[in-house]
């Protein structure tokens, strides 16, 4: 596919989820046969540009002490697990036991 002929938005947008997932811009471009790579990636770079102007809309961490209790009570009532003002979805992070 050339550059000339668009790409549609629902298109991109799996283009770009596609990458996200392998992490692989080869893996990505021979899934979607046809797009050069070059152009695939200024196509992820677009999605990724524009869901970042949307995280103010749906990430958000506790600005105030009382914001920061209510959470904490949450995900204790969730999930058991004392002290947690936020999550992330497929992320590890190493911690140390405070004990």
């Amino acid at each position: 596919m050339h550059e000339y002929h668009a790409i549609p938005p629902l298109q991109q947008l799996l283009l770009a989820l596609r990458f996200y997932a392998t992490g692989c811009i080869y893996i990505t471009v021979s899934d979607f046969g046809g797009i050069h790579k070059t152009i695939a990636s200024r196509k992820i770079k677009r999605v990724t540009e524009s869901l970042c102007t949307l995280r103010a809309n749906y990430i958000s961490m506790p600005t105030n002490e009382n914001d920061s209790a209510n959470v904490m009570q949450g995900f204790y009532r969730l999930a058991r697990f004392p002290r947690v003002i936020g999550a992330l979805d497929c992320t590890y992070i190493r911690i140390q036991s405070p004990g």
